[in-house]
């Protein structure tokens, strides 16, 4: 008897190590800052049993991976959304713990704008937040473009999506574009949830989409701006409002051909 009860449990055992229910499950969003990640990210871990993890060594100046960062969230199922480069170390630790990864975007126009309107207003802590702040708009896009040397700038910005373009594994990672979201958001909140296996019924889906729209989450239409949220406007397109013929110019020399190979323009006729 004792026998049967012992290889009884083994097998129960056996089925619970290797069953979905068993394993953690990282859900991990490399995101260009400004580009929608804080919207993806919660609405992923407001699927039922995730929650959302920042590992414990990330500041503005650190979001690489190490050796150890998944260590503590090792058979749990969590959303990791953080602004890592695509080095060939931070992939490689990916690759190496198993974890698929979804990069996210936008037109690098509508963030100079938005990363304007963020560091002046709302990100009072950022080591460049004294510095915008004594800027009108005019001022801020012309930093945002010109400067070659901090950590925030169209030039490093452009950086960052070439090394994740480079070094990605494409069968191990999704590309997403923040404008896809806002055109259809459960259709591309059902591809996320495809690309990382997670199987939850539509009821669920069409509750989490709902309640994330920038109108249920923030009581203002798309387009309705506060420059005192985070959510500041949830609208494709805003840099036409905000870009001077100077600025269009200038971002033509530097990232219109970029502008044409991500998809965002067809020729430098804009």
């Amino acid at each position: 008897m004792d026998n049967i009860i012992y290889r009884l449990f083994s097998l129960v055992w056996h089925n619970l190590v290797n069953s979905d229910m068993s394993r953690e499950h990282v859900v991990f969003i490399a995101g260009l800052p400004k580009s929608g990640t804080t919207w993806l990210e919660k609405m992923l871990a407001d699927i039922p049993g995730y929650s959302s993890y920042l590992p414990p060594h990330t500041s503005i100046q650190d979001h690489n991976l190490y050796p150890d960062t998944f260590t503590p969230i090792r058979g749990t199922r969590v959303v990791v959304k953080m602004h890592t480069r695509g080095t060939r170390e931070n992939v490689a630790i990916l690759k190496k713990h198993k974890i698929k990864y979804c990069i996210m975007y936008r037109d690098l126009r509508d963030v100079a704008v938005s990363w304007y309107f963020y560091l002046k207003n709302v990100a009072i802590n950022h080591p460049l937040h004294e510095i915008v702040a004594t800027m009108d708009v005019d001022e801020g896009v012309d930093y945002f473009i010109d400067n070659d040397n901090g950590s925030d700038s169209l030039y490093l910005y452009m950086q960052w999506l070439n090394m994740w373009f480079n070094n990605r594994y494409s069968n191990n990672s999704m590309l997403i574009k923040y404008e896809d979201m806002l055109v259809d958001t459960r259709k591309e909140f059902k591809n996320i949830l495809d690309f990382y296996e997670i199987n939850i019924s539509d009821d669920v889906v069409d509750t989490i989409v709902e309640k994330h729209r920038f109108i249920n989450s923030t009581n203002r239409s798309p387009g309705e701006q506060d420059v005192s949220s985070f959510n500041r406007k949830g609208i494709a397109g805003d840099w036409k409002n905000y870009f001077s013929a100077s600025h269009v110019e200038k971002f033509k020399n530097i990232a219109g051909q970029f502008l044409i190979d991500t998809g965002y323009e067809m020729d430098t006729n804009w």
